[in-house]
């Protein structure tokens, strides 16, 4: 019952961020509402749920807004541009991309750049280039409402333009601001290309990457294809699956050495689950299922499974009410809802059939 009243919470404030416009004030009508739930709980079951929805309604109403760039209305030159790479590059038909920001003379914007002729190897996360001329185009929004809309897409990223170049054009810089020092991302990066060291090119080059650290800029389209067809392209993606078993073996290694007390152990595991999720991009999925496995670490009252999904879910929309509107986020949600309410079916299987229900059920 508590999840469920959380669940509802959660949904309310969801929605009065979602639909109420952004106002500090609204949290003097939430704690009205809050008050009056409190005094009538033992009264009336139906006037404290409805006071306490309305209460977290106000609150999400309450919270700051998120602030939206502002996009480039029309096309502009610039000329002796510094840029700065803010993401992994990745790659794209006959070169790379890059959300970048592009310091011109009076302003910074936030662009994805499209390199034509570059590699893996021309770009680098947090690095400066030049470059002496650059033209920005404002971003491609889509007039029909049943297509898929990139520069919507693009714009609630904070990406405010987009421009075209090819690689020679770009002059790596060194400059060392103490702006920006080195994060995971560089981390990540000096991995991923460590990988690509060792490899000898081939399916591995292709797929261990993505296997490993989400990044799939290296699987060519005919590779990945081919994962589609046999249904299998999810397991390029990291995602739960992997999570899952980072945990396993954080969990069968650290339970032979049985001189390590418990609470080491639970934060051995837990930082070994949220280092490589933060290695692996911090996908919506991968949050959803780091935090999965680590509610029952952290809180031992509560069971894996529903209590666990539940709690993570309403925590990550408590967060960003936003995330709702991903279709990555209702996808991830959706199948491990399905795959936890068809759990108990299971036993109408028994000895062989059980098991190839059970991987049927999660394949499905």
């Amino acid at each position: 019952m508590r999840f469920v009243a959380l669940s509802f919470s959660a949904g309310a404030y969801v929605v009065g961020a979602l639909l109420f416009p952004h106002d500090v004030q609204f949290l003097y009508l939430a704690l009205i509402a809050l008050i009056v739930a409190i005094l009538l709980f033992h009264r009336s079951r139906i006037v404290f749920m409805v006071s306490l929805m309305a209460a977290f309604v106000f609150l999400g109403a309450a919270r700051p807004a998120d602030s939206d760039a502002e996009v480039l209305e029309t096309s502009s030159h610039h000329n002796s541009v510094v840029l700065f790479s803010v993401s992994l590059p990745e790659k794209y038909k006959s070169g790379m991309r890059c959300i970048m920001e592009i310091s011109t003379d009076d302003t910074v914007f936030v662009a994805m750049v499209y390199l034509k002729g570059a590699d893996r190897f021309s770009l680098a996360p947090h690095q400066y280039y030049a470059v002496q001329d650059i033209k920005l185009h404002p971003l491609p929004f889509n007039t029909n409402p049943m297509a898929f809309d990139y520069g919507e897409w693009l714009k609630k990223r904070g990406i405010q333009a987009i421009a075209y170049l090819h690689a020679d054009e770009l002059l790596s810089l060194e400059i060392d601001d103490g702006k920006h020092q080195s994060s995971f991302l560089e981390f990540r990066w000096a991995m991923i290309s460590h990988l690509f060291s060792k490899l000898e090119g081939g399916a591995s080059e292709e797929l261990l990457p993505a296997l490993l650290l989400g990044y799939r800029s290296a699987v060519e389209q005919e590779t990945r294809q081919d994962f589609m067809s046999s249904g299998v392209v999810h397991v390029l993606a990291v995602s739960g699956l992997h999570i899952g078993l980072m945990y396993a073996l954080f969990n069968f290694l650290l339970r032979r050495f049985k001189f390590i007390p418990q609470t080491v152990s639970t934060i051995l595991i837990l930082s070994g689950i949220w280092l490589f999720a933060l290695l692996s991009g911090l996908s919506l999925s991968v949050i959803r299922a780091a935090l999965m496995f680590s509610i029952p670490l952290l809180l031992p009252g509560s069971r894996r499974g529903m209590d666990a999904f539940v709690l993570a879910v309403c925590g990550m929309l408590f967060y960003q009410p936003k995330w709702l509107l991903e279709v990555g986020f209702q996808l991830s949600a959706l199948a491990v809802f399905g795959i936890l309410q068809t759990a108990h079916w299971d036993q109408l299987f028994g000895g062989i059939a059980r098991k190839l229900w059970s991987g049927a059920r999660v394949s499905i």
